[in-house]
């Protein structure tokens, strides 16, 4: 992108276009449903995609290559623009994987018809959505042949947040969970293969059953308590940026969980801080 001296304004050239091809689009969001400036997700499906089912990875901006993305819109809660990259550059800078962003100017054309001035939507902020595989949630793979240990205990990740049509909600240790990889046995959207199965959402609940059960055990040092279920440090550190942000939302709204194969449930990564540090 190239800015005129003379005029101050950036113009596209053909050779910094970074990606030219179809994909999907649709608004997303619950406290910020309906505000004039929509946050969006949007698919990547490449050069003649036509459905959510050509999705195509592609390494937007210089990020690892992927189909899924959110458009996230800074406006009412976040005057600065600047909090959800603050606080994933701080969990990132702590070692712990939060997505990547870059400012971006989106003009937003809903008519099929030539983009013009009117079309500006302002300055949002490209995020790369919390999905497993490399670059992105790095834990194992799981698929619907998964149902015997050890495959069946990784990878997952969950989140506490307000019931996601697409994602579908279990309870477990006394606890609403959404699914997010894979998706709900009960997903209406998703396709077949990319479905948790029946024994993979019966292990997860008795494995948060277990996991609450310690909570109750009299030696909080035991090392057969909470320790031998959770990544504590994850723990620790998620706490810390919630309380350093002074995030509203902390462990009750958008907060996930991890569980790769044969591993630890860790807490993040770290999403959604809009509503911190004083905001409105």
């Amino acid at each position: 992108m190239e800015v005129s001296e003379l005029t101050g304004r950036a113009t596209l050239s053909e050779s910094t276009v970074d990606y030219l091809g179809r994909g999907g689009v649709r608004d997303r969001g619950s406290s910020t449903a309906g505000q004039t400036k929509p946050n969006m997700s949007f698919e990547t499906w490449g050069a003649d995609g036509t459905t959510k089912d050509d999705d195509e990875n592609v390494g937007l901006l210089g990020f690892s290559a992927e189909s899924d993305w959110v458009l996230h819109a800074p406006f009412n809660f976040d005057r600065a623009m600047i909090r959800n990259q603050f606080a994933y550059a701080a969990s990132n800078n702590m070692g712990r994987w939060a997505p990547g962003t870059r400012a971006v100017e989106v003009y937003l054309n809903r008519n099929d018809g030539i983009v013009t001035d009117s079309d500006y939507m302002g300055v949002y902020v490209l995020t790369e959505k919390i999905t497993q595989g490399p670059g992105r949630v790095d834990i194992a793979d799981i698929d619907r042949d998964d149902n015997q240990e050890p495959e069946i205990s990784g990878g997952y990740i969950w989140k506490v947040d307000r019931t996601d049509p697409d994602a579908g909600t279990f309870t477990g240790g006394g606890l609403a969970v959404n699914w997010v990889h894979p998706k709900s046995p009960r997903s209406r959207t998703a396709r077949i293969d990319q479905k948790a199965t029946n024994e993979q959402q019966e292990w997860v609940i008795n494995h948060f059953n277990e996991l609450q059960a310690t909570f109750r055990g009299a030696d909080i040092n035991d090392p057969e308590g909470y320790s031998k279920y959770i990544d504590v440090g994850s723990w620790v550190d998620h706490h810390l940026l919630g309380v350093f942000m002074d995030d509203v939302d902390a462990f009750a709204l958008s907060a996930y969980l991890m569980k790769d194969r044969d591993g630890k449930i860790q807490m993040g990564p770290a999403w959604d801080y809009d509503r911190s540090v004083d905001s409105l």
